[in-house]
């Protein structure tokens, strides 16, 4: 048997047949479009990831170099013999003519702020970005804190003002 068909049916097939391969595509290429947008966002996700990575390992380490170098600037210091006199004769006169122009040139050239000498348990026995203030407890202080408890050098960040603590 031979079906026949006419002109109007073979036009509804090929209408049919070109609408289901058109949506067809645009269901692909929006599912393509889709993809490509993910992968997109996914790849600026990463690179925000290790950029930020980056900065952190860097900045960490500029924290610990800083760190490293207070510790042994406040080792050395503990361990000269006009600072050791001065804390026990508890005579500053002894040890700000020495100190003053250490900071001042510390200050200068690397950007110190302070510079302190502390007895246990945390007492503040000499600034010497100001002299003429002695003697208040800083054992509130963690770095200082700590330095005592652990009778060791100790050196820090205090996040409430950025400050690295010697």
């Amino acid at each position: 048997r031979v079906l026949f068909r006419s002109g109007v049916e073979d036009m509804r097939l090929k209408a049919r047949i070109i609408a289901t391969t058109t949506s067809l595509a645009v269901v692909i290429s929006g599912l393509l479009l889709t993809a490509g947008v993910v992968i997109y966002e996914r790849s600026i996700a990463d690179n925000e990831a290790n950029i930020l990575r980056t900065a952190s390992e860097r900045l960490t380490g500029e924290i610990n170099r800083a760190n490293r170098t207070s510790l042994e600037l406040a080792t050395a210091m503990a361990g000269l013999p006009m600072v050791k006199e001065a804390i026990l004769k508890n005579d500053r006169s002894l040890v700000a003519p020495v100190l003053v122009p250490v900071f001042e040139e510390l200050k200068g050239r690397y950007g110190y702020e302070r510079f302190h000498l502390h007895t246990p348990p945390g007492m503040n026995f000499f600034r010497a970005h100001n002299p003429s203030r002695f003697g208040d407890d800083d054992t509130g202080v963690p770095t200082i804190a700590a330095s005592f408890r652990r009778s060791q050098t100790t050196a820090g960040l205090r996040s409430e003002e950025h400050t690295s603590e010697l």
